[in-house]
């Protein structure tokens, strides 16, 4: 009887060592997917980053044209206005002229 419970524990005993030595290697291979997984998170990340950095600069160049684009249109406002100005201002220089004549 002492026999067959020595047998018995050994027998559980090597059943307890190849059931850890499997969840082991299960733990093992979850820390590589995890790890291929933080990799890929990591990659994801920088293009992200770098997306978002391109999308970025395109803003600032889009906003510096704008602003471009708002003095250019002041500019053009001034310019009309001045050839209002002298457009007055040859009429009633025509006007003196021929009141002149």
């Amino acid at each position: 009887a002492r026999l067959d419970r020595s047998l018995t524990r050994d027998s559980s005993q090597n059943e307890a060592e190849e059931e850890l030595e499997e969840l082991k290697a299960k733990y093992e291979k979850s820390q590589r997917q995890l790890q291929k997984l933080q990799r890929q998170l990591d990659e994801e990340a920088v293009h992200r980053g770098k997306a978002e950095a391109g999308v970025g600069g395109v803003n600032a160049r889009l906003e510096s044209a704008l602003t471009s684009l708002e003095e250019a249109k002041a500019e053009a406002a001034r310019q009309r206005n001045k050839c209002q100005d002298l457009r007055k201002e040859q009429a009633e220089l025509l006007s003196a002229r021929d009141a002149a004549l």
